[in-house]
């Protein structure tokens, strides 16, 4: 799937807007249709259906010859054959209209109606893309070229006498001559009404023939229900939701999502509602659309402000009459904030929500994003992924903030600050009312993920400059879940619950309401991936907080039957139960939880294949309850408490906003909310009491002493956020009986200069406990930018003789240059566990200083033999980064330091005589055998690892195949150049020399890192490139090149799926 803005100032009339709320709303009526079109018809209606037209079908065309005697309306429609692939281009060469008498008409000769190409446009003597029409290498006189999947609507004249239409339909060599040409596929149809499309996707997709999952066949929690709320057509494809006071539910569509471009007019905000309680909405009408909208993956509804994500803009709606409709000549529009790379890719910018501060706060992932608030407060975020050019470059705050960033903004546009970085893609953030933020984080292979996020925090996707992926960094003995987020590098925070493949969406958090006793403080966050929604309780464990156990809150899958996502059988689906693919989760006002479904047979950053574009909602609640919506008097005290109370997050901003527009007047309403039997009603009066001048003040200060750590720590980050008196209060909780309350002290730390922050830094650090990961990186966090003196600190008044593994600890997050002597020397002492040795090495790795090379050289040629190993490694990584202009490997070897030679390193196309191998369906006819294949696969050791054997050059294939069917196996063997997988498109250089490399870049930068052929690495100094390109082809060659016959390729797939 797959994943704002004038500013308005505080004055009288937004007090207004906030407490006066108008209840109606004029309903737009539904979307115009195309008038007359009549119902969609089965296929089988048509008046003519081609076979399904591949390039291997015989001049990749078929002759059509359709009755039309008597036929008003002229349907012409290719369909995608039902895989969803590109380069489906596709012609109606020399399409002709043949009169009673014989006389031929050429239908380009007469204007259509109503023309839709799944890419491109419906051109007339041209394919879709404007080229010249041509089949199978022939030239096309005249004809239509369009792409699947597309309808031509003709309104032949009143009262003609045409009896038949014939045509030549077949591929158009733009699409057939690309590198995934071999994938094109077609099929043809004539008839005199619409062809329901939807439904036959779904034949020939061999999908069952519905538009949503049934309700009443989820897996649920006991004592909960599901019911379906709404589905399509009251909504389509929808990306993300929000719920607004009245319980009506806006959802943003992503119809034109990736390749697909069904709606010309651009994607559309809709409100759906349930108007008459009966708990199943009934009406949904458009508030806005626009050309600009291309999946956009965020909405939020905050009073009568309606927030969408849209990259490259966030974009604020003002609706100011309140009918629910945006009409440019009544309601504003204002960008508030631009420069979010990616306007229709999962990896950009994702949807608002409001904390419990009245902040926005949101995340894109790593696509990137160059955006300036409106003070001037610059953040740059970029990475080998995207957006290069200003990887590693500082923000207004001097810090460096890498791929996927999370941030809070106040709402007027001001005060944008990163919160956290360093994510792949997050698509989306719950926040507590405590001020904790939960996220989740897209894979790169199978490493997903569920955390909490510390503040500041380093999620560790990629390197400290933002150009090294985490393959080119992985160190022996780590798996791919430390290695991917960087688990053993000093300024990294804990991963979470790292869960393997998948592909999460959206996250709640639920706190009070009809299931409190039961979930009260419960994350769920939506993983489509698995059809499921996973649940965790969070747990305080140390400075941090875990997801120690994750639940199976609703799934359609209990088997884990996995198909239809890039790491399991992504051809092909198992089932309906392979449908549900949960994109977003709201808590509603009534307390109830609701669930969006994209509803599709495919999920990832490849396509879709819902011809039907439905969608659904669903309502979680408990067995029988009856639910209703409050309703709340905004003017009055009593209301704005009622609001604040809601269960759903950015319907209590309401009560918020407006309780501390009326100042004093609201303390005492507030404060007795301080004795709420929900902490986190109790939290949220923390945050409005804060906010109340000093007399609101006074109170949060004295709930520093509250006996609940959760409810110090809220009391400390309301004050911090109000400015007021930061540095006193964090002296004194810097001895706090908990640790977690010592962690938001330290994180305070991070921009106070060391003369003022140096005794609570000391006192910080004299609490921690040699063990707390959380602990030690939030010191670290604190230490930012004065690490060297807080070294100089801990030096002398902990530093010892004796190893203490409390101060090593510290000085392993510090890591400044004056520690590599220490450093050095723990990781030489023998007395020391080996884990000790290994955890000093990567930190040594990373200071950027020639004396931290030397140190890594002596402990590679002292250190004891698996240490000396990982050193070696080290030396070797960094080589190819921060040492290189230190000549690292020259130096490790005792080498006098010469210029580097470049030869030619091109990947061989071939490795044995090319076969003429028979059709995937014939190969996969043969009975294959998983030994034979074991021994055939030896043939792919060039390119491939399996198990411990092979050259990783290439994916590596253990553990591959048995996510993928059969079908996808072959495919990737004997075509590898149709389906690139991520991070394996290759490049070609040109070096010094004129010499040729060709292979998959590593690390960006200077120097750059390309794997060639063989599985080593070389490391090339910028200076040296003169060209560049991306290769069109794969790396590694097909089946025909290896030298197998269909038998042996045979056995390959089948030791391949089982192993």
């Amino acid at each position: 799937m797959l994943r704002i803005t004038h500013s308005f100032r505080k004055s009288f009339m937004f007090l207004l807007i906030c407490c006066f709320i108008n209840l109606s709303a004029k309903v737009q009526k539904e979307p115009k249709t195309e008038k007359n079109a009549g119902s969609p018809i089965d296929a089988k209606q048509a008046l003519f259906s081609s076979k399904l037209i591949t390039t291997a079908t015989e001049g990749h065309a078929v002759k059509v010859r359709a009755n039309i005697k008597g036929v008003q309306n002229l349907y012409l429609t290719v369909s995608d054959g039902g895989n969803s692939y590109s380069c489906d281009w596709a012609d109606w060469a020399y399409p002709r209209l043949i009169g009673s008498n014989g006389q031929t008409t050429k239908l380009t000769d007469l204007h259509w109606k109503i023309a839709k190409s799944g890419w491109g446009k419906v051109q007339i003597n041209k394919n879709c893309a404007g080229g010249p029409l041509k089949i199978n290498g022939e030239n096309i006189a005249y004809g239509i070229g369009a792409h699947a999947n597309s309808v031509i609507h003709y309104e032949l004249p009143k009262n003609h006498y045409f009896i038949e239409f014939e045509a030549l339909a077949g591929i158009d060599n733009g699409g057939s001559n690309q590198k995934s040409g071999t994938q094109s596929s077609v099929q043809f149809f004539v008839s005199d009404k619409p062809i329901n499309m939807a439904k036959l996707a779904n034949i020939q997709q061999g999908l069952p023939d519905t538009d949503h999952y049934p309700a009443d066949q989820f897996i649920i929690q006991d004592e909960l229900e599901v019911k379906l709320w709404a589905k399509s057509p009251l909504l389509y494809n929808p990306t993300n939701m929000d719920i607004d006071y009245k319980g009506r539910i806006w959802v943003a569509e992503g119809r034109n999502y990736r390749g697909k471009r069904t709606q010309p007019d651009g994607d559309r905000i809709v409100v759906v509602e349930d108007k008459d309680g009966d708990g199943v909405a009934e009406s949904s009408h458009v508030f806005v659309q626009e050309k600009t909208f291309i999946s956009p993956l965020g909405v939020a509804v905050v009073d009568n402000k309606i927030i969408v994500s849209q990259p490259p803009d966030l974009i604020v709606y003002t609706d100011v009459n309140r009918n629910a409709v945006f009409d440019s000549g009544v309601d504003k529009r204002e960008v508030l904030l631009t420069g979010f790379n990616g306007n229709n890719h999962d990896h950009s910018l994702h949807s608002v929500t409001v904390g419990p501060n009245g902040q926005y706060y949101l995340n894109f992932g790593n696509k990137g994003a160059q955006v300036t608030d409106k003070e001037g407060w610059q953040l740059n975020a970029g990475s080998f992924y995207s957006m290069k050019n200003i990887s590693g470059k500082s923000s207004s705050d001097g810090q460096i903030y890498l791929g996927g960033v999370a941030f809070r903004v106040n709402q007027d546009g001001t005060g944008l600050r990163p919160i956290g970085h360093n994510f792949r893609n997050s698509y989306e953030q719950a926040v507590s009312s405590f001020g904790d933020i939960f996220q989740n984080d897209n894979d790169d292979p199978p490493a997903s993920r569920t955390t909490w996020l510390m503040e500041y925090g380093n999620m560790g996707f990629t390197s400290k400059n933002g150009l090294r992926k985490w393959g080119s960094d992985k160190m022996p003995g780590q798996t791919t879940q430390v290695a991917e987020w960087r688990q053993e590098d000093p300024g990294v925070v804990p991963a979470g619950d790292v869960y393997g493949g998948g592909s999460p969406t959206g996250i709640a958090f639920y706190e009070n309401g009809i299931m409190e006793d039961r979930f009260g403080g419960y994350v769920i966050s939506c993983e489509p991936a698995r059809n499921v929604l996973f649940g965790y309780h969070p747990k305080v464990t140390g400075a941090g907080i875990t997801l120690p156990q994750r639940d199976i809150f609703l799934t359609s899958n209990p088997k884990k039957n996995f198909a239809g996502a890039d790491f399991a059988s992504a051809g092909q689906i198992k089932g309906l139960i392979n449908l549900f693919r949960p994109s977003d989760i709201c808590i509603g006002p009534d307390g109830a939880i609701y669930v969006a479904d994209w509803f599709d047979a495919r999920v990832g950053g490849h396509g879709t294949r819902d011809a039907g574009q439905t969608g659904a909602i669903y309502r979680i609640a408990p067995k029988d309850a009856k639910l209703s919506i409050p309703k709340f008097d905004l003017t009055t005290i009593k209301g704005q408490i009622e609001a604040l109370k809601s269960p759903s997050p950015n319907v209590r901003e309401l009560g918020r906003a407006c309780l501390v527009k009326a100042g004093n007047k609201s303390i005492p309403a507030v404060r007795k909310l301080l004795a709420h039997s929900n902490s986190f009603i109790q939290a949220r009066a923390v945050w409005v009491l804060a906010k109340l001048g000093k007399n609101g003040l006074k109170i949060v200060e004295d709930h520093l002493d509250h006996n609940d750590a959760n409810i110090r720590i809220c009391a400390f980050r309301a004050l911090r956020h109000a400015n007021h008196r930061i540095l006193e209060h964090a002296d004194k909780l810097a001895n706090d009986s908990s640790p977690a309350v010592r962690r938001e002290v330290a994180l305070a730390m991070r921009y106070i200069p060391f003369d003022r922050s140096k005794n609570i830094l000391l006192k910080i650090a004299q609490g921690y406990d040699g063990m707390d990961r959380y602990y030690v990186e939030a010191f670290g966090i604190g230490c930012t930018d004065k690490e060297d003196k807080v070294y100089a600190l801990l030096k002398k008044t902990m530093g010892s003789k004796k190893y203490q593994p409390r101060y090593s600890g510290l000085v392993w997050r510090l890591h400044p240059a004056q520690a590599i002597p220490e450093i050095k020397k723990w990781a030489l002492d023998k007395t020391l566990n080996p884990k000790v040795h290994r955890s000093m090495l990567f930190a040594l790795s990373l200071i950027e200083a020639p004396q931290a090379l030397k140190a890594m050289i002596e402990i590679a040629k002292n250190g004891q033999s698996e240490t000396s190993s990982l050193a070696k490694a080290f030396i070797e990584k960094r080589n190819q980064g921060i040492w290189n202009k230190y000549q690292a490997m020259e130096l490790l070897n005792g080498k006098n330091i010469i210029k580097t030679e470049y030869v030619d390193r091109l990947a061989p196309t071939s490795f044995g005589i090319e076969k003429d191998l028979p059709h995937a369906d014939q190969i996969l006819a043969l009975k294959g055998n998983p030994e034979n294949g074991k021994n055939a696969i030896v043939r792919c050791y060039v390119c491939h690892k399996v198990g411990s054997v092979g050259v990783e050059f290439g994916p590596t294939l253990q553990g591959w195949g048995n996510g993928q069917d059969r079908k996808t196996i072959l495919k990737a063997i004997t075509n590898p150049s149709d389906d690139l997988a991520h991070g394996y498109e290759g490049t070609e250089l040109i070096v010094r020399g004129n010499k040729r490399i060709q292979g998959f870049i590593q690390a960006e930068g200077d120097p750059l890192v390309i794997r060639v052929f063989g599985g080593e690495d070389l490391v090339i100094a910028e200076k040296d490139v003169i060209k560049r390109k991306t290769m069109k082809t794969s790396l590694m060659a097909p089946a025909s090149r290896l030298g197998l016959d269909a038998q042996e390729l045979r056995d390959v797939v089948e030791y391949l799926k089982l192993n």
